[in-house]
């Protein structure tokens, strides 16, 4: 049986999900590795049809970086930025030593229907995560919310995530892929 993935169909809340079943960052598909900027932070938003409890964070590793870590996590929404959003979740010191798929879990974590940001801060220049190429997007990134096409932020050290989230710069570069596993759909 293959998971289905959300991202590519119609936003319409109507639509029963059926599991298992993975969530992911908007945006349309694979293009390559985005290489990782020292201690800096890259959030992108995962549309949350309706309440949820999800239980895994994937992201994939392109290039490996012998010695070095990441760290995953997910941020609040604060009005269709993260900017102000409360942290949800750090997953501490990730090894990126080999690349492919980076997992992470969570003690299950409570969402409701909306937006959440998911973030991953990168220790040096050589780790490259999977990213998209902007050819789809299911919401626009202008106007009142430009972030919705990928932002940033810099960490002043490597080290756990910044909570709040601090203020963001939009980065349409740093289109990173992320999924996240529905443990239950609580609605």
């Amino acid at each position: 049986m293959h998971a289905k993935v959300h991202g590519d169909e119609d936003h319409d809340s109507t639509v029963k999900l059926a599991l298992p079943y993975w969530m992911k960052s908007f945006w349309g598909v694979r293009v390559a590795g985005r290489a990782g900027t020292a201690k800096r932070v890259y959030i992108m938003p995962i549309h949350i049809p309706r309440d949820m409890t999800i239980d895994e964070i994937q992201i994939f590793l392109e290039t490996g970086s012998s010695g070095k870590s990441c760290r995953i996590g997910l941020y609040k929404d604060n009005g269709g930025t993260p900017n102000g959003g409360a942290l949800l979740y750090d997953s501490g010191n990730i090894s990126v030593a080999t690349a492919g798929a980076l997992v992470v879990n969570p003690t299950p974590i409570a969402l409701t229907k909306g937006i959440v940001w998911a973030a991953v801060a990168s220790e040096d220049t050589v780790q490259a995560f999977s990213a998209d190429t902007g050819t789809y997007m299911p919401l626009k990134s202008t106007g009142s919310h430009p972030m919705f096409g990928g932002c940033r932020y810099d960490l002043g050290t490597f080290g756990a995530l910044t909570d709040p989230c601090p203020t963001v710069t939009q980065d349409l570069y740093g289109r990173i892929l992320f999924f996240v596993h529905v443990a239950s759909v609580d609605d």
